[in-house]
């Protein structure tokens, strides 16, 4: 339980069919030695750019997504091979070479995501199926790597609406007293990768 605003992104937690939870290698924008120009963090949405050039780029939180990045690997223009939690905006690396974004994309997989207002007027046990936008998508710490990114206090609602549904209470029954900032378990509702999907 928590009595503190937390925000980590989507963190895997388990897999809903018994599957191993693995990330999946996919690729960042390398454009004449400069990579993508926005912060990927570890936690964050991502999605795959459709229009342009197929590799991933951020997602929004509220549109389809690919899936949940995991970190990436690159080489710098010393020649240096760096394995990274997050990837920094615009960083130089060797021109020609692959940058490689690991994305958690199994539609399977169930996250823990924080709360960072307090729910005490929207998360309840009653939310389970609703669901929730994701905010602050592309901020983080350079330190951990880790990003910034929560669902928004209030739920959208049961309808093929937002980015990701709550399939439960992390903490067990909310007590808004005890326990506002709940963690729950959502999946992500809106996927890139579904069959049928329409890209958002």
């Amino acid at each position: 339980m928590s009595l503190t605003a937390q925000a980590f992104g989507l963190a895997p937690a388990y897999h809903r069919g018994g599957g191993q939870i693995v990330a999946n290698k996919f690729n960042i924008l390398n454009n004449s030695g400069t990579g993508y120009g926005t912060s990927i963090y570890k936690g964050d949405l991502v999605t795959i750019d459709t229009g342009n050039n197929g590799t991933v780029e951020i997602g929004t939180g509220t549109d389809a997504a690919l899936g949940v990045f995991a970190g990436c690997e690159y080489i710098d223009v010393t020649g240096k091979p760096v394995v990274s939690p997050y990837w920094p905006a615009s960083t130089s690396v060797l021109s020609g070479s692959e940058i490689v974004a690991w994305v958690y994309d199994d539609p399977n997989i169930v996250y823990r995501v924080g709360t960072s207002s307090s729910g005490a007027a929207d998360i309840a046990q009653d939310v389970i199926l609703d669901q929730f936008d994701v905010a602050s998508v592309g901020s983080g710490s350079t330190s951990t790597g880790l990003s910034s990114s929560s669902i928004t206090a209030a739920a959208v609602g049961n309808g093929a609406t937002a980015q990701v549904r709550c399939v439960g209470l992390v903490d067990g029954v909310y007590n808004a007293t005890t326990n506002p900032h709940p963690i729950i378990y959502v999946q992500i509702n809106q996927l890139q990768v579904a069959a049928n999907a329409a890209v958002v």
